[in-house]
């Protein structure tokens, strides 16, 4: 508002956030103290910084303060910023930033897709997601692929005794 009614002034400020004062330029930030309280305080900071490309979630030990539920509640307020966010998913560790995630005989089975349903919606930058022989039915299978139609979720297909990727044409 200030920046329209004085085009012609040059009007810097800094956004306070977490004890520290981060200047609009601000392109990357780490946020990997940010407690589930903080979580408001926080997005009302991010609006204020346009520039904003990057916010780490995760330590460099690879800890947590944020649950599932926080994560995408800041990715929905902010889908042009990328929210790094690591976490364990059926052993594996992964990443929001990952573009191609594969299990492969991992026992997740059917009891496994509300997790699947829970995580896939965090990993907005994953496009191929691998499901091999991971004990879940291809009908429950399928209703992901729907559910998610901007992550290409792959799994076997067998046929007489011959396994395919559901993403091969034969």
């Amino acid at each position: 508002s200030l920046r329209e009614s004085f085009p012609e002034r040059t009007i810097r400020y800094t956004v306070p956030l977490l004890g520290r004062e981060l200047g609009e330029h601000t392109r990357t930030l780490d946020l990997s103290v940010l407690q589930p309280e903080q979580l408001d305080e926080a997005i009302t900071a991010l609006r204020l910084l346009p520039l904003l490309e990057r916010v780490e979630l995760t330590d460099a030990e690879g800890g947590n303060t944020l649950d599932w539920d926080a994560v995408g509640k800041l990715q929905d307020a902010f889908p042009e910023i990328c929210f790094s966010y690591r976490f364990e998913l059926f052993g594996q560790l992964v990443s929001t930033e990952d573009e191609r995630i594969e299990y492969v005989r991992v026992p997740i089975g059917n009891e496994g897709v509300e997790e699947l349903r829970s995580a896939l919606p965090l990993l907005r930058s994953c496009r191929y997601f691998l499901l091999d022989n991971c004990g879940i039915d291809n009908e429950l299978l399928a209703q992901l692929r729907d559910e998610f139609p901007q992550t290409k979720i792959v799994w076997r297909l067998y046929i007489e005794y011959i396994g395919f990727l559901t993403d091969i044409k034969v």
